[in-house]
């Protein structure tokens, strides 16, 4: 009696120490915090039973430790959780509902007096009488389920761990919770429900095995602690880069979880391999002539590239990297590599490569761009010597006109009577002639920036007929269809393109004639038409139509086609022209809309 007493003694400090330990070590990590409440519960169960070998109340003790022998598997699941690192369990709620209400209804259910009833006194103490409910076996079967299921949990990350300290600590717990699972199953739960009375209740003692293998896992294994083997072996497991260890005869001893989640393979798959079946011809071939020879000769090779091959055959590209691994006496123990899986790392140097190139085409392209408006600029200036030539002679001739005009109506206006009229209409027609060849010199001068908008082109036809004066002889047809009525264009341009087709089409017709504009939809954008019965040209005079200062008229500086071409091209629009000598002349603009 006086050494089961002294036992559950050292059981109920055993547990008081490991609280104080676990609180002490880290209490902000949460699997610290879930042991220390796990210990708690197993505090409250040893102190129970040791107060109650002295009191006569054994039944108020019993209720008060069963906050600690029906919590305990539920808190154990919890710490199975957090160890394991199941964090999608922990993520669901009803999951804390279920380890907090059933322990609590059992604890509510035995504090009703529907469980353990009462007590068989024995030669070493006391023994539960189990009720004859149903409650009993509702409480056998979740410790039961809740331990087997942490018990899957345990072994499942054993299996899984390439760490061989995890490992072992989890070895330490599951082999120490077996032991306590099944004697304090044995003690407390099938001797008295057969009757058998002469062995006192003996699980919470028995506790004191799993207490034991936490002690030895602290101190042996680093459990809930960091220990520079633990750190190691945690950092090699996690590293983002795939490391393979292989011994002395090349074969593979262990591999991190980098190099498994790489190649496809499960640990046991990998294990004992020989190392030439990661790589992939012809890079095996190159590991055992290249990589093997300069390991043994230096000792170490560096940022080789290669090519692993996957469980499936896939290829990878890594950069491996070797060395040498020793013994105490300096003996070839084996090799150590490490890969750095380049994927990810190709992938980005193609992207730099492809926006360097796109980079070096836009700066060419911009380079090409200002070239030729600085070329364009340049033809223009080249175009002002034969400029001064040519509108030197078309403003002389007017201004002749406007000089003689004025000097008979200063000379003779008091007798010229109804005659000053026809001097004042010379004065206003060369003065219109002046400010059209100047309007043309602005218009082919300025650069060509466009306000881009949808326009109606019934409308920008209406204001070029409105504002040209066209001989009553020429008959003007319209011909725009509602669904080729409207592009995407510069207004102010586009009249002024049609206004120059308008007056070279109306300038060709000698006598009487007709000009018509038509329209037409496309797949891909529309067709402009203005077409004349006028003379026509020839293939030289059509070769040279949009060339500057080209002109075959008596008056005129030859610019208006020259500024058609020119809107045209800023539209990034198409114009062809054609003309027989005697037929009659057709320009043809094409507008793609799906280029805009």
């Amino acid at each position: 009696m006086i050494y089961l007493q002294a036992v559950r003694y050292i059981v109920f400090l055993n547990f008081v120490f490991l609280l104080v330990f676990v609180i002490r070590k880290k209490h902000k990590s949460k699997l610290n915090r879930v042991t220390a409440f796990f210990v708690f519960s197993m505090i409250i169960w040893s102190l129970s039973i040791l107060i109650s070998e002295f009191s006569e109340n054994v039944i108020l003790w019993l209720n008060i430790g069963a906050v600690g022998w029906i919590g305990f598997p539920s808190l154990f699941l919890c710490q199975t959780c957090v160890l394991t690192e199941r964090k999608k369990i922990l993520q669901k709620k009803f999951i804390y509902i279920v380890l907090i209400l059933i322990p609590s209804f059992l604890i509510y259910m035995q504090w009703s007096g529907n469980m353990i009833e009462s007590f068989e006194k024995c030669l070493l103490g006391w023994n539960n009488v189990w009720s004859d409910s149903i409650w009993p076996t509702v409480y056998f079967s979740y410790y039961t389920l809740f331990l087997f299921f942490s018990f899957s949990l345990l072994n499942k990350y054993k299996n899984q761990a390439v760490s061989v300290y995890r490992k072992k600590q989890v070895m330490t717990i599951i082999y120490s919770v077996i032991i306590v699972f099944l004697l304090g199953t044995v003690t407390d739960v099938i001797l008295p429900r057969r009757g058998i009375y002469s062995i006192p209740t003996m699980a919470s003692a028995f506790s004191v095995i799993w207490g034991i293998g936490m002690v030895y896992g602290i101190y042996r294994y680093g459990f809930l602690s960091i220990t520079p083997e633990t750190a190691a072996s945690d950092i090699i497991y996690s590293m983002a880069d795939a490391l393979i260890l292989c011994n002395f005869e090349g074969n593979i001893v262990t591999v991190n979880k980098t190099t498994l989640s790489l190649l496809g393979y499960s640990r046991q798959e990998i294990i004992g391999k020989p190392s030439s079946v990661l790589f992939k011809e012809p890079h095996e071939e190159l590991f055992r002539e290249t990589i093997l020879v300069q390991l043994v000769n230096q000792g170490s090779v560096r940022k080789k590239d290669m090519a692993f091959q996957t469980k499936r055959g896939k290829v990878i590209p890594v950069n491996l990297s070797g060395s040498i691994v020793r013994g105490s006496r300096g003996e070839m123990a084996g090799v150590l590599y490490i890969a750095r899986d380049m994927r990810e790392i190709i992938k980005k140097n193609k992207e730099v490569e492809e926006l360097y190139k796109h980079q070096a085409n836009m700066r060419e392209k911009l380079i090409e761009a200002k070239m030729k408006e600085k070329l364009k600029r340049q033809e223009k200036l080249a175009m002002i010597g034969r400029l001064t030539g040519s509108v030197g002679h078309e403003v002389r001739t007017p201004l002749s006109s406007i000089k003689n005009a004025i000097y008979y109506l200063k000379k003779y206006g008091s007798e010229l009577g109804g005659r000053s009229g026809e001097y004042l209409d010379i004065l206003s027609k060369e003065v219109d002639h002046i400010q059209e060849i100047a309007e043309s010199l602005m218009d082919f001068s300025r650069s060509t920036k466009l306000d881009i908008q949808e326009v109606r082109i019934t409308e920008v036809v209406d204001e070029v007929i409105s504002s040209l004066k066209i001989e009553k002889s020429i008959k003007i047809v319209k011909n725009i269809p509602p669904e080729a009525d409207r592009v995407n264009a510069d207004f102010v341009k586009l009249k002024q393109l049609l206004e120059n087709l308008f007056k070279n089409s109306c300038q060709s017709i000698t006598e009487t004639g007709k000009v018509c504009i038509k329209t037409e939809k496309t797949n891909s954008g529309i067709i402009m038409v203005v077409e004349d019965t006028g003379e026509g040209m020839g293939d030289e005079m059509r070769s040279r139509l949009f060339d500057p200062l080209y002109t075959t008229k008596s008056t005129g500086v030859g610019l208006g086609m020259a500024i058609v071409k020119d809107i045209v091209d800023a539209h990034k629009w198409n114009i062809k022209v054609e003309s027989q000598k005697g037929t009659g002349t057709k320009f043809i603009i094409i507008v793609e809309e799906n280029e805009k």
